[in-house]
């Protein structure tokens, strides 16, 4: 089986079961979004592992689910709390440790896979859960499906039309033609929402979330290559089949949610 049908197969069956995760809200949700964070961090410290460091692997995941738990149960009340929390745990912990190597880099690491696993995929709560002139669940729908939109749109338009390289550095095959394509890609998509199931999305909300999600989702995808490429994998792991790992199929959401909540805020249309 080729890679692109077993992207598509994978598609098919889990694509359904995340949207009725998001619909159902609720633990259910957070469930998913915990499995994210434990699996994901996982191959964030491998990858770190990968260049001699020692994260705290155990320290790391419980902190980072510790933040999907507040931002969960407490909406980002005691946000506020929770950088300096888990700054001091990691760094108390490194205090403690001995013959594990550059502290410095053990703690960065930590606190890195803590962030962008646990921190930004966590924001798929807070967009699910905040009041809004929408329901929520549609909303947050309509976000993911316009970040997959884009990614796939990117995919086949680069593939097919890409001449001019966007990123050599990072990511060789990344093309100009691509990205052009991935923000139409999520346009195809919000409007199609905004005609259907979000019908309170003006235009210009239309455009707006178009053009966040287009670029912060190709952001978040360059992001990730400049990780892997620095460790020296080409995927993150293999437990997605034709996807790669957990990193390689929800970086783009990892970027692009926390600037479509802030958007959404900004904007008025959450509360």
């Amino acid at each position: 089986m080729s890679n692109l049908a077993k992207r598509v197969l994978v598609a098919v069956f889990a694509v359904p079961l995340i949207l009725v995760a998001i619909r159902q809200g609720g633990l259910c949700l957070l469930v998913f979004v915990d499995l994210v964070i434990v699996w994901g961090i996982q191959e964030r410290f491998r990858l770190q592992e990968a260049k001699g460091w020692r994260p705290q692997r155990i320290l790391g995941t419980l902190v980072a689910l510790a933040i999907s738990w507040e931002f969960f149960f407490f909406r980002g009340e005691y946000t506020e709390f929770v950088p300096a929390g888990a700054v001091l745990l990691v760094l108390l912990f490194e205090l403690c440790r001995r013959d594990s190597g550059s502290a410095l880099a053990n703690a960065g690491s930590t606190l890195l896979g803590i962030f962008y696993v646990g921190w930004l995929s966590s924001f798929l709560l807070l967009l699910r859960t905040a009041p809004s002139q929408a329901d929520s669940g549609s909303l947050t729908i309509l976000v993911l499906l316009s970040i997959w939109g884009a990614d796939t749109a990117a995919y086949f338009v680069g593939r097919g039309f890409g001449k001019h390289r966007l990123f050599t550095r990072i990511s060789p095959k990344k093309s100009v033609e691509g990205a052009i394509g991935g923000i139409v890609g999520a346009l195809a998509v919000v409007f199609a929402g905004s005609q259907t199931f979000v019908p309170m999305l003006s235009t210009a909300n239309c455009l707006a979330l178009s053009f966040i999600i287009g670029i912060g989702s190709q952001l978040g995808d360059l992001i990730e290559s400049l990780l892997k490429r620095d460790a020296g994998v080409k995927d993150s792991s293999q437990i997605i089949p034709g996807h790669g790992g957990v990193l390689d199929r929800f970086d783009s959401v990892f970027c692009a949610l926390p600037l479509v909540y802030v958007y959404l805020k900004v904007a008025g249309i959450l509360q």
